[in-house]
């Protein structure tokens, strides 16, 4: 493996582990490697091809611990873009700081979260696009896109994005 990027370490770890050995678990889920490789393989292409992100593009990132924020974060790194990692306690004067500061396109977000987001929204004009998490409990408003959603529009491709292993993978803010 070497110096590889996030993507292909985990990709080579999912060809390579049997087909039942499970990577994620969070409550009652539990997906095996090749089910999350797919994932964010889906994830990928539709934030590629559908939201043309595109290498060093900043992708904000607001989840609890959750697969989400697995997936997410990888399906970025392999565009070539870089996830930027949101605290999930911040108020909306620093999530608005952040998203304006990072220059971030685009924010993939845990449904639970959805109030803030749509207060901040306005606040955030370079954010080209939102993606959500959707729950009975947070349905998702027009202009939205639903995670899950895009995900099943995606096509299972590897991405042919020219990552190298020396290139910002994240960008972090600490408080």
């Amino acid at each position: 493996m070497g110096k590889s990027p996030f993507k292909k370490m985990f990709d080579i770890k999912a060809d390579n582990y049997p087909k039942d050995r499970i990577a994620v678990v969070h409550g009652k889920t539990k997906r095996n490697w090749k089910e999350e490789k797919e994932r964010i393989n889906r994830l990928c292409y539709s934030l590629k091809k559908k939201l043309k992100v595109k290498k060093g593009d900043h992708v904000a990132v607001l989840f609890h611990n959750r697969p989400e924020f697995l997936e997410s974060n990888l399906a970025v790194q392999a565009i070539g873009a870089i996830p930027v990692p949101i605290n999930y306690r911040y108020v909306k004067s620093e999530l608005e700081f952040l998203l304006n500061n990072s220059d971030a396109i685009g924010l993939i977000f845990e449904g639970e979260l959805l109030d803030l987001v749509l207060k901040t929204k306005p606040d955030a004009p370079n954010v080209r696009f939102y993606i959500g998490t959707s729950d009975p409990d947070h349905p998702l408003p027009d202009g939205i896109y639903d995670y899950e959603t895009l995900i099943q529009q995606g096509k299972n491709k590897k991405t042919k994005a020219k990552v190298e292993w020396d290139d910002t993978c994240v960008i972090i803010y600490t408080g």
